[in-house]
Formats: structure tokens, C-alpha cells, sequence
């Protein structure tokens, strides 16, 4: 059985494995960012935090013949903050047009917004490769988990979502034709410093990039390729948003120009599926779907069967299954 929990202190070695697939800003392949990460998402599933707009929840998804944890995703409660905005490439076409030749064109360009106040983000998504596209369909498990806390916990998180989807990022070198047209001019950083950087702080960005219009067309041909373009190990999740409900945005990353996908909360189609049922000291056998469960403060998410929840019960010590908190997702 795959069990989706919060992260404990004891994850951590198996989160740095899945850090070197992803390697993000949401989750840098470093062990004391990631332990610092572990804290703060500790703190939030335990309402701990100084402010709820600083909430991170980390999932894991384990595997609990092994006891190993094959992927995580994340939740942040708000992404934009007046000390820490959101940053974006907003995509805008306009005609122009000239009667002397006679000609009409459509110009694309981008304007790098910023914003104070910005939306729940979804994001830090990563499985193991020999986890990934198996009938376990660990990387829809761990989606729909994050959807099922926010629908059981919304005093924590805005009523709009925002989803970043890594870009294009090469293989060779690990850098980015975007950055490397637009932000190594501009900062003096290579990408992969940049990225770093970003982590603690995207001050550089807003200081250093002028406050004007960005032609796309202006651009090299391999970087206007990798704007709004999804990266090799993101297909999937990208797949997964689209049956979600999220929408393109016409959005972008300023670092890789990977695509931004959001929606608001009467748009995300689980929320509709979703309902909280009472369990009698019976289980039925014919119980399907997600199932998330809740007791003494922990939270899990499986796929629903007699069989899971007895085991769950068995785990962690539960006598009556009333005692349970229980949020069933049809076709999940």
C-alpha cells in the first residue's frame, strides 16, 4: 500500500534522494534546506507557525511494505508575500500595424509582474522513477492528497491556486536558454546560481531587471522555445493539472520560463467529489475511491479498501473507526 503522510524528522535522507530528481527551489538537493523545510511543515500541520501566510506542508508518499518514502509534494499556504513577493513573466500579444507596407504582426512580450498577496501554490512534486507510471499512480496520489487537506483545512490557504511547473532545463549543464538570454545579462549569474539564490531571496530579479517590455521575438530562437515550455520530468504533472481544473495562466518563470498553471477554488473538479462520510465499526467491502483520514492530529491519504483501512487502524492504534475523521473522493 502507498500511504501519503506530513513528513516527520525521520524522512529526511529518503527526501534528499527525491531532492537530486527534482533539485527546485521548493526542494533543493540540500540536507540542511531540506531539514529546515521538515521544520517548518512540522510546525504548520501542528499550527505552530508565527503566521498562517507562512504555512508549508509537506507530504510523503510510503511505500509501507518498506517503510521508504517513494515521492513527496507540497503545499504553501501563500505564494507572494510583502516580504517575499511572487514573481512572474505576465505574456501579452499585440498587433501592430503598418499602412506604408501594408503588413499586420502579432508581437508577444513579457512584463515581469510581481505580487504581495499572491494564491496558494502547489508545488515540490517529484516520485521516484521506478514509482512513476505504475498502477500505484503514486504522482496522482500525491496531488490529490494536497487537495483533500486544503478542502479539510481551508482556514489555512487562499481561494486561489497556483501550480509551477519546472521549465526546460538542460541536461549537459544544467542551465536554461532563457536565463541565459535574459537574466545572465541582466544579474551577472549563471542559472544555477541564481536558482540558489532565489531560495533565500529574488531581490537581485526585482533590482536588476529593467521595468519594460520584454519582445519575445527579440529573443534567441532556442530561448523563445523553452518560454511557457514544460520540462521532460514535469509531462505528467502537467496532464494531471489539466484534469485537475488548472489552466494555463499565460504566465512564465523568469528563471526557466516554465508555464504557470492556477485556478480558483469553485474551479479545482475534486473539491466537487469530495464529502465527509461517517464509518461504522464495520467496514464495507465495497468502500472506493481516496480516502483521507484523520486522528490525534495525523493525517493520511490511501486508496480506499477494507483491507488499507484495516491496516491503518492497525498502525496507529485506532479501536473505533467513529473515533475517525474521514473525507471519501469519489474516483479518486
Amino acid at each position: 500500500m502507498i500511504l501519503v503522510r506530513p513528513v516527520e524528522d525521520r524522512d529526511l535522507n529518503d527526501l534528499y534522494k527525491l531532492a537530486a530528481y527534482l533539485d527546485s527551489m521548493n526542494l533543493p538537493y540540500d540536507k540542511k534546506q531540506l531539514k529546515t523545510f521538515i521544520n517548518i511543515s512540522i510546525a504548520s500541520f501542528s499550527n505552530k507557525i508565527q503566521s498562517k501566510q507562512r504555512g508549508r506542508f509537506l507530504f510523503v508518499a510510503e511505500n509501507s511494505r518498506s517503510g521508504k518514502v517513494v515521492g513527496c509534494s507540497a503545499v504553501y499556504s501563500q505564494h507572494g508575500t510583502q516580504q517575499r513577493p511572487h514573481l512572474y513573466f505576465q505574456i501579452h500579444k499585440e498587433i501592430l500595424k503598418s499602412h506604408y507596407l501594408g503588413k499586420t504582426v502579432l508581437r508577444r512580450y513579457m512584463t515581469l509582474e510581481k505580487k504581495k498577496n499572491g494564491p496558494t501554490e502547489m508545488c515540490s512534486l517529484v516520485v521516484l522513477p521506478r514509482y512513476r507510471r505504475t498502477k500505484d499512480k503514486v504522482g496522482r496520489l500525491l496531488t490529490l492528497a494536497r487537495y483533500m487537506y486544503v478542502w479539510n483545512h481551508p482556514e489555512h490557504f487562499k481561494k486561489e491556486f497556483l501550480s509551477e511547473l519546472n521549465g526546460d532545463i538542460r541536461v549537459k549543464d544544467r542551465g536554461n536558454d532563457l536565463w541565459d538570454a535574459l537574466g545572465a545579462h541582466l544579474t551577472g549569474l549563471d542559472y544555477h546560481t541564481a536558482d540558489r539564490l532565489s531560495v533565500q531571496s529574488k531581490e537581485f530579479v526585482l533590482s536588476l531587471y529593467p521595468k519594460t517590455k520584454f519582445y519575445i521575438d527579440l529573443l534567441p530562437y532556442k530561448a523563445q522555445h523553452v518560454i511557457g515550455k514544460v520540462g521532460k520530468s514535469s509531462v505528467g504533472a502537467k496532464k494531471i493539472l489539466e484534469k485537475l481544473g488548472l489552466r494555463y495562466l499565460n504566465q512564465c518563470c523568469p528563471f526557466d520560463g516554465g508555464p504557470h498553471y492556477g485556478a480558483k477554488w469553485n474551479e479545482i473538479k475534486p473539491f466537487k467529489k469530495m464529502k465527509k462520510i461517517k464509518l461504522k465499526n464495520k467496514v464495507s467491502s465495497s468502500l472506493k475511491g481516496l480516502i483521507s483520514v484523520e486522528f490525534k492530529n495525523q493525517f493520511f491519504v490511501f486508496n480506499a479498501s477494507k483491507e488499507s483501512l484495516q491496516s491503518l487502524c492497525k498502525k496507529i492504534g485506532v479501536k473505533e473507526l467513529s473515533d475517525l475523521k474521514v473525507t471519501l473522493l469519489k474516483g479518486g
